[in-house]
């Protein structure tokens, strides 16, 4: 933090003057001359260090506990349970800070998983990275100078993709998302969750839904998330989060893949709908404060896609019940809000079951 670049040089010049102080007053007590040193000054340099002291171990005895990191493994059972479910020899493009510091961390200090080829997507918009890394990176096409896609002689990712889809040299993954700024995937490549990560499939892709429940709930992470409870702006709360998220991710592909039957009611949905809400209501259950937004909508969404099957009130309930978190949660201004809103206030609403508390 650029405040301890401040803070830091004053406080050891603090205690450079209280220690020199203090040995000043101890030569002075192991001099003989030292009764004739006035008795208030003694006892001034003799304050003044037990004061520094005292101060120093009461700052410590009142932040040790959270200070304490003692038995965190969090970072590396994060970064353990995200290389664990990435293919032998893959190829894992990755995005944000804690990706990827976390999984460089194991693999050039822990030695873990370094069959694993990491390409960060930061560093591949620099124009150096390609020309000095480039060979350290056999299984990996670049088709041009840089990550850019409206740069001359650059690469979007779509082409990045390109080079790479479907080469015989092992699946392509992701972690952290498109870039915000690169829009060229659109339409012809889109994400498959397989984990913490993402599988890259052609745009096309028909997920079979039962194959990917079964073979994604194994992929998911399962360390056991601490009792501790960390700060908003700590890293600790990302580990958190995206843990809860990649279950959400799940959840939603099921969501997505029931979308597709339009307005047809058609009862295959059913189960898979099930586990989904199943999974966004552990999440929302467990999800540290605040309760992300997304969580409760797409409950309500699942709740509400089962209504129109099964005609059920109970989904239906369950479905408002979920919308009214959402808009206790989320911001007015949020696309869709008012909808909701109104659905909830206004309805129309069958009977509401015992079972339920409104």
């Amino acid at each position: 933090m650029q405040s301890h670049l401040t803070a830091f040089p004053l406080m050891g010049i603090g205690v450079s003057y209280a220690l020199k102080r203090f040995a000043t007053w101890s030569a002075h007590a192991r001099s003989s001359s030292l009764t004739s040193q006035p008795e208030c000054a003694k006892q001034d340099d003799w304050w003044i260090f037990v004061g520094v002291v005292s101060l120093l171990v009461a700052h410590c005895s009142i932040n040790y506990s959270h200070m304490d990191e003692t038995g965190n493994t969090l970072f590396t059972d994060y970064a353990t349970a995200f290389l664990d479910q990435i293919p032998k020899n893959a190829r894992l493009i990755v995005k944000g800070d804690l990706i990827t510091n976390s999984l460089r961390y194991m693999q050039q200090c822990e030695g873990y998983r370094k069959d694993v080829q990491l390409v960060d997507m930061a560093m591949l918009t620099y124009d150096w990275f390609v020309k000095v890394q480039g060979k350290n990176f056999p299984l990996v096409t670049f088709p041009g100078k840089n990550y850019h896609p409206y740069e001359p002689g650059a690469f979007s990712m779509k082409q990045l993709l390109e080079a790479n889809f479907d080469d015989g040299k092992g699946d392509l993954f992701m972690a952290g998302g498109w870039h915000e700024q690169d829009f060229t995937h659109q339409g012809h490549y889109e994400h498959l969750p397989h984990g913490y990560a993402d599988k890259v499939v052609l745009a096309d892709h028909k997920v079979d839904i039962k194959k990917f429940m079964k073979d994604n709930w194994g992929r998911l992470p399962n360390f056991t998330l601490p009792d501790r409870k960390f700060a908003q702006d700590r890293w600790e709360m990302i580990v958190i989060k995206d843990y809860y998220q990649s279950r959400h991710k799940h959840s939603f592909t099921i969501l997505n893949w029931a979308s597709h039957f339009g307005n047809k009611a058609d009862p295959q949905a059913i189960g898979p709908l099930r586990e989904a809400a199943r999974i966004l209501q552990w999440c929302m259950d467990n999800h540290p404060v605040p309760l992300l937004p997304y969580y409760p909508r797409n409950l309500g969404i699942v709740y509400q896609r089962l209504a129109f099957i099964t005609h059920n009130p109970e989904d239906h309930w369950r479905a408002i019940d979920a919308y009214s978190v959402y808009i206790n949660v989320a911001d007015p201004k949020e696309d869709g809000y008012d909808a909701v809103k109104n659905l909830v206030e206004n309805g129309p609403h069958p009977p509401r079951p015992s079972y339920s508390s409104a």
